[in-house]
């Protein structure tokens, strides 16, 4: 079945009407990958966070009381703990980042708990997850405003120690949110005040895993991601959170776990990120098609998990973050352009003292020529692979003098298609894109 969805997703891939959307990293490389929370406040700035800890935070001394022998002095040390990151659309960090602890009218907390996804509520607030409580943080000075602890105290059965998911709100402003082991609790909507307003899909109607969720602006239709079938279910209500939602049409064969919908001209599009393909798809639910996508030909050689997705006002610029290596940036910034390319990247890009240029000519048919230059002497590897990030070719693999060097990739027993070429030299790597048009 896995191989099949593949097939699938590449036939996708290569016949779209594609809006072109080029790619570049947006974050300092210092900032922890692994990305695991991203949103766009209603400034346009762009927040961030990792599942990993990312920082560190002085705990000062203090006395522990549970240890065995009675009161236990405990030395003022640094503990490492998340942190969510907010930056300016011109990758500087607003002046309030990093925040590494969250003040309501519940307390302090720091930030010691693996992020669990972000969004931005009609205010242009932004509320992060984090394990089991949500918080809700002005986007004006990045103070909190509300926190919500899951499960609420009406319902303590439910919910115990599990995971919230990416939570998702109507234009009214009510939340929605699940857990991540789905079938441990039901879809759950809480007003603006993040009063419970009612369990709105039961338990027994999910299954599996869930990273997030989403909902139509009127409230009428809920989107489940189960990222484990995989499969989106759409649950509708006419009267909205206070009607009853039913099942009432599934969009199969794509396990989601970041989902957002667009904006400007974007509107309407319900953009999922594909954990197999690592590739993003604008789904139009009026007509059921696809019609738009985004790939980072990089992270879909490294097998990425997309994490998180949001758009600029005017839906031209999408930041995107994914689940990725220790060595890749956290947050990547796609502009729309013209012509028919998923992703696209014209500049000669350079990495530890090597280049990788364009292919020459591309589209091409049936060769094409990769051009790339060594500073110094090393083992090089250049391969080729397909959007699935299966191995096609290797075309040079050995000891290499420093230099600059011509490599023709024959595409004359490879059908037409988008594929990258990756060069490695040493421990460091870069990944182009190349058409093969027959």
């Amino acid at each position: 079945m896995k191989k099949l969805l593949f097939v699938v997703m590449a036939i996708m891939i290569a016949s779209f009407a594609f809006a072109g959307w080029g790619g570049t990293a947006f974050t300092d490389s210092t900032i922890q990958s692994y990305g695991q929370g991203l949103a766009v406040d209603g400034a346009g700035k762009i927040w961030y966070g990792s599942y990993y800890k990312s920082d560190s935070i002085l705990v000062p001394e203090h006395h522990d009381t549970t240890a065995t022998g009675g009161d236990t002095t405990i030395a003022a040390a640094y503990s490492g703990c998340r942190a969510v990151y907010v930056f300016n659309p011109d990758g500087t960090q607003a002046s309030f980042s990093p925040i590494k602890t969250v003040t309501t009218t519940d307390g302090t907390d720091t930030l010691w708990n693996t992020q669990r996804g972000y969004r931005t509520d009609p205010n242009g607030d932004v509320v992060i997850g984090s394990w089991c409580v949500y918080y809700r943080i002005t986007h004006l000075t990045g103070e909190g405003i509300g926190k919500k602890l899951l499960p609420y105290p009406t319902d303590p059965a439910t919910w115990s120690g599990e995971s919230v998911v990416d939570p998702a709100f109507d234009d009214a402003g009510n939340m929605f949110t699940n857990c991540v082991v789905a079938g441990a609790g039901p879809i759950k909507a809480f007003d603006t005040s993040w009063d419970p307003i009612a369990d709105v899909v039961d338990a027994s109607n999910l299954s599996s895993y869930s990273r997030t969720i989403e909902v139509s602006g009127d409230g009428n239709d809920i989107y489940f991601c189960n990222f484990g079938t995989p499969l989106v279910v759409r649950f509708h209500s006419d009267a909205g959170v206070y009607g009853t939602y039913a099942a009432v049409d599934t969009i199969k064969n794509i396990p989601v776990e970041a989902i957002s919908w667009g904006k400007g001209d974007q509107s309407g599009y319900l953009w999922m990120g594909n954990m197999n393909t690592c590739a993003h798809y604008a789904y139009d639910p009026t007509t059921k098609t696809y019609v738009d996508s985004i790939m980072h030909p990089e992270m879909a050689v490294l097998g990425a998990k997309p994490r998180g997705i949001d758009f600029t006002a005017d839906g031209d610029t999408a930041y995107i973050t994914y689940f990725n290596t220790w060595d890749n940036d956290a947050v990547y910034r796609f502009v729309k352009g013209t012509g028919s390319a998923v992703w696209e990247n014209d500049a000669v890009i350079s990495v530890n003292g090597f280049e990788l240029g364009n292919n020459y000519p591309n589209p091409f048919n049936p060769t094409t020529t990769i051009p790339f230059t060594i500073q110094s002497a090393g083992n090089v590897k250049l391969s080729v692979y397909n959007v699935n990030g299966q191995l096609i070719e290797t075309l040079v693999n050995g000891y290499k003098n420093a230099g600059s060097y011509d490599v023709v990739f024959d595409g004359a027993k490879h059908s037409s298609g988008i594929y990258m070429y990756k060069l490695t030299v040493g421990r460091s790597s870069v990944t182009r894109r190349l058409t093969l048009l027959k």
